[in-house]
Order: structure tokens, then C-alpha cells, then sequence
């Protein structure tokens, strides 16, 4: 991928492969530069900019992470992928109003989005609404029975409601 990078400089995707190869052998200082030449390259292409936002939200990145997410929502303020992993940075920061916020937002622009449903299943389990909580890990199951991150969760409502044996049911499934 440095080679790709290095024969077509001018190639955002040569620049956004080898930020992603970095990452997988441990390279986020050099990944963060390829993944920002990338997005100077191609400001409109998303792929980097996610990445970006995901690499800053492992390091614990949080306001770096939020920046980027908000700069992808201005490009696609329906960018529902984006605003579930906005929600899902404000989360990590303990900031479940504005995870809300960001999550409603992605499944007002599609009601089946698994990961926004999980997202706001976790933040409302976070709350304390078990009740809110277990309805929307309900909807995405029925959108697709076998994600094993629902289970997990419908485990752990379960769990809270003290339904052992049905909650044990549930984290079986999710394996």
C-alpha cells in the first residue's frame, strides 16, 4: 500500500488503503496523516473521514472524533451511519442527551438501521429504560433475527428484568 501511495500520490483511495493498513499493524500516528492526505485529496469521499473518526474515538479522541462526524453530517446531513457513530462517541464521553439526540435523528432517516437501533437500545438501557430499551432491540430483530449484538443486549435487559433462564437464552444466541 506505501508503494500505491507513493507511484500515485494524487490518489486518495492509495492514501485511505494504506491509512487502514497502519491501523491493522498498529500505526495510528502515520495512519492519522494518511487518512487526513486522503481526505485532503477528496474532501467529499467518506470512507477516510469514518475511519478518521473511528481511529480518534479508539484513542479516546472523544472532541476529535465529534468533529469529524459533524464534518461527514455537513456533507449528508442524512448520513445516518455517521450519526449512529456520532451517538456513539457522545455515549463514550457519557453524554447520553446528545447521543440521543444524534441517534433519533439516524432512525427518523431509516427506521431499520441496525446499529442505530442497537445504539439507542444501549443509551435508553443506560437510562435505566429497560422498557424503551428492549423495544428497540425487539425492532431490529425482527429486521434481522440473527444479529448477535441484539441478543447480547435483549440478554442483558433480560438479565436486569431478572429473567435468568431467558436472559441465558439470549447470550447462548448471541455466540
Amino acid at each position: 500500500f506505501q508503494k500505491s501511495a507513493d507511484t500515485i500520490p494524487g490518489d486518495p483511495h492509495s492514501h485511505y488503503r494504506l491509512a487502514d493498513a497502519l491501523v491493522q499493524v498498529n500505526d495510528p500516528v502515520r495512519a492519522e496523516l494518511e487518512y487526513k492526505r486522503a481526505i485532503d485529496l477528496a474532501p467529499n469521499l467518506s470512507e477516510p473521514r469514518v475511519s478518521l473518526g473511528t481511529l480518534y474515538a479508539r484513542q479516546g479522541r472523544f472532541d476529535d472524533a465529534i468533529d469529524v462526524f459533524n464534518d461527514l453530517i455537513k456533507i449528508d446531513p442524512n448520513d445516518s451511519s455517521s450519526r449512529v457513530s456520532l451517538s456513539s462517541v457522545y455515549s463514550a464521553k457519557g453524554d447520553l442527551n446528545r447521543a440521543e439526540f444524534q441517534v433519533r435523528m439516524a432512525l427518523s432517516n431509516d427506521s431499520n438501521n441496525i446499529a442505530g437501533l442497537f445504539q439507542f437500545a444501549m443509551i435508553l438501557f443506560s437510562k435505566g429504560d429497560l422498557v424503551g430499551s428492549k423495544e428497540n432491540v425487539q425492532r431490529g430483530l425482527q429486521i434481522n433475527p440473527n444479529a448477535p449484538q441484539l441478543h447480547d443486549a435483549l440478554g442483558s435487559i433480560l438479565e436486569a428484568e431478572g429473567q435468568r433462564l431467558q436472559a441465558a437464552t439470549e447470550f447462548e444466541r448471541a455466540v
